[in-house]
């Protein structure tokens, strides 16, 4: 029996252990099509990440190949108040709006984004260069293919990037409590033999 209660406390301190050390999971999605100038993109699909909290922390890392584009997070209802046009391997084009609350990032974030999820469903919204948004006030600010009504296939995205997600999985801090309460139980009854 004390053999058991020993791997027991044993198994315990490890997942302590794992738990403040944590995990990382990363992965690079390549060729991702670039928007052109004030052009923007959104993923169709909303993607749903697990929020930090009392059981795990989740902090998530983005880093992408050409500084030109910017990315941010914007969340299931901005999404829908989103005027959408052509739909392009899973994004659709849409108004790159000034007043688009994001989650996360947006324009002006450089080549990497640091998030937190709250675990809320999101959507990832892709940036082209800016310098063409100011100039033009005559279509209320829609990039083509809104701006014309023959819009070519394609004129909407200038190239290709690369976009590196880093994902660090820890214990939450209600999981840590409940395994070090525990760790002390095993402990006090190991002791009391």
């Amino acid at each position: 029996m004390s053999a058991f209660k020993s791997i027991i406390s044993l198994l315990i301190g490890v997942l302590i252990i794992g738990s403040l050390i944590g995990w990382t999971v990363s992965d690079t999605i390549e060729d991702i099509p670039k928007p052109s100038d004030g052009i923007c993109a959104v993923t169709s699909e909303p993607v749903s990440i697990p929020s930090s909290g009392a059981l795990v922390d989740v902090d998530l890392d983005l880093t992408w190949s050409d500084s030109t584009v910017w990315i941010g997070i914007i969340n299931e209802e901005t999404y829908a108040g989103l005027e959408k046009s052509t739909a392009y391997n899973g994004a659709e084009v849409v108004a790159c709006d000034s007043q688009i609350s994001f989650v996360a990032g947006g324009p002006g974030t450089g080549d990497a984004l640091a998030w937190q999820p709250d675990g809320q469903a999101i959507h990832i919204l892709v940036g082209g260069p800016e310098d063409t948004q100011e100039d033009d006030d005559e279509d209320d600010g829609f990039p083509p293919p809104f701006s014309q009504i023959e819009a070519q296939q394609g004129q909407d995205y200038s190239g290709d990037f690369d976009l590196t997600y880093e994902a660090h999985i820890s214990g939450g801090s209600g999981f840590l409590f409940v395994l070090v309460a525990i760790e002390i139980v095993f402990v006090g009854w190991m002791l009391k033999r």
